[in-house]
């Protein structure tokens, strides 16, 4: 039986104490042909965007399903989402 490809994204904006927990949260689902997609909305070079790097690398490092996105500066929420679903591939 062949499984659609779910993509899964996360903004992030601030708060980079909470991406990991996130990303363990899509990661330990049942359901595993996904893609997780990680667009950090913090702009290059600030703290959070150091930290939510630093948490998202990890899971690349180990091979997870994940893409970390970053943009140059913060865009806000909606564009984050939008940024997502153009990268993605999934059916859903």
């Amino acid at each position: 039986m062949e499984t659609k490809l779910i993509s899964i994204i996360i903004p992030t904006f601030g708060r980079a104490e909470f991406v990991e927990r996130s990303i363990e949260s899509v990661l330990n689902q049942s359901y595993k042909n996904i893609e997780l997609i990680i667009v950090d909305d913090n702009g290059l070079g600030s703290n959070d965007q150091k930290k939510t790097y630093n948490t998202v690398a990890k899971y690349i490092e180990k091979g997870e399903k994940v893409k970390y996105i970053p943009h140059e500066q913060n865009k806000n929420g909606a564009v984050a989402r939008n940024t997502g679903i153009k990268h993605a591939k999934g059916e859903y």
